[in-house]
């Protein structure tokens, strides 16, 4: 099992030329000022500058101008250093021996897949798509930090921006203790898919039944099978001589159509040649009278023009007669092809009599033939269908056993939480809490006022607590709460929460704690491996004289365009 530890912890604000460094160690931390006038003296802002320097977004005062400050952070994991440096949205990543960047990004997505790298492991969500990604960092983080101003029962509030998720809470939960994975929401996304699949089959079986029994009132219980054979052993003897027939009548009368326009053109000429034969008498008239039939013009000789103009008729005259004998003969051979024509014609009259053909029984027989063809490619896409159906049904099945197991899980890590919760409720006294709100992780209870924040805490840590039973392999990253005894109850149950807090972890778990007047002659029994006092003034966390003494550790993480900015 991986853990991050947090060795050391850098702000710097170059404006102000100011900087502070907190050291951290492996075990209990613990950060307290004063319990008379310590508030304000920066204990919030250094827990909540841990995890927003790994990449979440914490709610930091006003007055604490996050902008302006340059966040680094040593950190180990697995025995391996790094150092990670983060301004408003850039991040960069180093080794710390050597000393190397190794990364960097103004993107949070991009900062969770490197970091999934050195923690093999990272929070894995369904987008608004569907579609599955990985988390932004705080999703990593969130079990683990709680922010004193944000306890709000069964809510993850302490974080900004988590709403990007809808429905994100049990679906981050369940992935932390090892429920849900990538397979899982395979699993769930191929049975939406197969569901909606065997839906659309369902309709179309039932559609195709509906045909198929249309179909079978259509034929009406009515037996042609013994005509429809005698029919199409008929129909096959008689095509070739039909198909013959046919042919014949086809030439025939293509034939026929082609002497008909030759004959239409014939006459077309022969009228043409008339009305030029016409033009040409006419014209031997005007020479007659001494004009000229082109120009109008009186001529003195006629005689030329008139025998050129004869000759032209007798041409005329002699075409003609050529023309009609070829009208003749292609009259002859017109009425021999129609003779042609009629004779196959007869041919296919005899024939159809011949093989006494019954239009109203064709009709009868080729509709049947055509509802049994129909209902037996309608039977056979059922079958189809069916056998589909049933595939995806198995299949279907066999996912939903897997996600049975699944939901195996999860009544495993419900009926674990339950025992934690009813423990720890009997324990703090929240008669307020029903038990029926603590038998699903998904449900919320709500403890009234000075319970609010007790019940919040322990619901954190028993979350924690599964996490850890469930997902061993996963990599424990750092517990830090903010101020858990800053709650308006009696000495004695602030004492308890924070020895509630101090039993729960080990030696080897990193927990910091910020807390007011914190002395550890309270709690004998317990060691603590780091106590920091902070006795700086209120609102002046950050030092001049660490600056001038961490400066030059600053400068070899930044550009001179970022040392001038």
């Amino acid at each position: 099992m991986k853990q991050l530890i947090i060795n050391k912890l850098y702000i710097f604000s170059i404006k102000e030329r100011k900087a502070r460094s907190i050291p951290f160690q492996k075990g209990r931390n613990v950060i307290t000022s004063s319990s008379i006038d310590g508030t304000k003296k920066g204990k919030s802002v250094i827990l909540k500058s841990i995890y927003y320097t790994l990449g979440a977004d914490c709610y930091f005062e006003d007055k604490w101008n996050v902008n302006d400050k340059i966040f680094i952070m040593d950190f180990s994991v697995a025995n391996v250093n790094y150092y990670i440096f983060r301004n408003q949205r850039l991040f960069k990543i180093y080794e710390k021996q050597p000393f190397i960047e190794i990364f960097q990004t103004i993107s949070r997505h991009e900062l969770a897949e490197f970091l999934k790298n050195i923690f093999d492991f990272a929070v894995e969500l369904p987008n608004r798509e569907g579609i599955l990604e990985i988390a932004p960092p705080a999703y990593n983080y969130i079990l683990n930090y709680l922010d004193q101003d944000k306890m709000d029962g069964t809510n993850f509030t302490s974080f900004k921006g988590l709403t990007q998720y809808a429905d994100f809470k049990d679906k981050v939960l369940y992935y932390h203790f090892n429920v849900y994975n990538k397979d899982y929401y395979s699993i769930v996304k191929q049975i939406e898919n197969l569901s909606s699949e065997c839906e659309k089959l369902e309709k179309d079986v039932i559609l195709n039944q509906n045909m198929v029994a249309r179909v079978n009132r259509n034929i009406n219980n009515s037996d042609y099978s013994v005509n429809m054979d005698n029919l199409q052993s008929e129909i096959e003897k008689s095509k070739e001589e039909y198909a013959i027939i046919i042919d014949k009548l086809s030439r025939t009368k293509k034939i026929l159509i082609n002497l008909c326009n030759e004959k239409e053109d014939l006459i077309s000429h022969m009228n043409s040649l008339d009305i030029f034969t016409k033009n040409i008498n006419n014209d031997i008239k005007k020479i007659v009278n001494h004009e000229c039939p082109y120009c109008h013009s009186v001529i003195a000789d006629q005689m030329e023009l008139r025998i050129e103009n004869y000759n032209t008729v007798e041409d005329a005259l002699f075409l003609k007669t050529e023309l009609e004998a070829s009208l003749i003969e292609i009259e002859r051979k017109i009425n021999k092809e129609e003779d042609r024509y009629r004779e196959h014609l007869e041919k296919l009259q005899k024939y159809e009599e011949r093989i006494k053909i019954n239009t109203q029984e064709v009709e009868d027989v080729l509709k049947y033939k055509g509802y049994i063809e129909i209902r037996e490619s309608l039977l056979k896409e059922l079958g189809e269908l069916t056998s589909n159906l049933n595939k995806k049904k198995n299949s279907l099945d066999d996912k939903k056993k897997k996600r049975k197991e699944y939901n195996e899980a999860k009544n495993k890590v419900n009926n674990k939480y339950y025992k934690l919760m009813v423990a720890d409720k009997l324990r703090f006294g929240l008669v307020e809490i029903e038990d029926k709100k603590l038998e699903d992780i998904k449900s919320t209870f709500v403890a009234g006022g000075s319970n609010k924040p007790i019940a919040t805490i322990i619901w954190y840590i028993n979350l924690l607590k599964l996490r850890r039973e469930f997902n061993k392999e996963a990599i424990q990253f750092p517990i830090v709460l903010d101020s858990p005894n800053n709650v308006e109850t009696d000495e004695e149950k602030k004492h308890e929460l924070l020895k509630y807090l101090f039993e729960i972890v080990d030696d080897d778990t990193q927990l910091i704690v910020s807390t007011l007047g914190f002395t550890q002659d309270e709690f004998p029994d317990i060691s603590f491996s780091n106590v920091i006092e902070l006795n700086n003034e209120k609102y002046k966390l950050l030092l001049e004289n660490e600056f001038e003494q961490e400066k030059s550790f600053l400068f070899q993480f930044m550009s001179k365009a970022e040392l001038q900015s």
